[in-house]
């Protein structure tokens, strides 16, 4: 059983997108958009749509098998640049759909890969002022 689990571990690996290979995609669309390209992938948060790699590289919202934009001409330029197709939701966005390897990309980041993309910083906790707070910040205010 463990010589499966390790043969699995170490074919999903060598199937896994490079970081590199990532860039490249991500580098394609951003020249597409007409912004700068970067020299590295930024940090994400596992499970966060919002706040992925791809979401902070890229101008859209980004979701597991597309990036949806305002406007058509953007989806077009993305979708050209990735050579993938483009769709109009229903909710009136056009969504530039990921090539196979962006994909798996995002799946294998939720799961936990690429832990040197990970963001580990803490998320601040909100604080709930005290009565005496609000009572101060009432009197500055008046």
């Amino acid at each position: 059983m463990k010589l499966t689990s390790a043969l699995a571990r170490f074919l999903v690996r060598l199937t896994r997108p490079s970081s590199t290979r990532v860039l490249r995609s991500v580098n394609a669309a951003r020249s597409a958009l007409g912004i700068p390209t970067l020299d590295c992938l930024p940090t994400g948060r596992l499970a966060r749509y919002d706040n992925c790699p791809l979401a902070r590289s890229l101008p859209g919202v980004v979701g597991s098998d597309g990036v949806a934009f305002a406007l058509p001409e953007q989806a077009l330029a993305v979708s050209a640049a990735w050579r993938t197709s483009i769709e109009l939701s229903a909710g009136g966005v056009y969504i530039a759909r990921l090539p196979r390897h962006l994909r798996h990309f995002v799946e294998d980041f939720d799961l936990g890969a690429y832990p040197e993309l990970r963001d580990r910083a803490p998320i601040p906790s909100l604080r709930t002022a005290t009565d005496e707070e609000i009572t101060r910040s009432r009197r500055r205010a008046a």
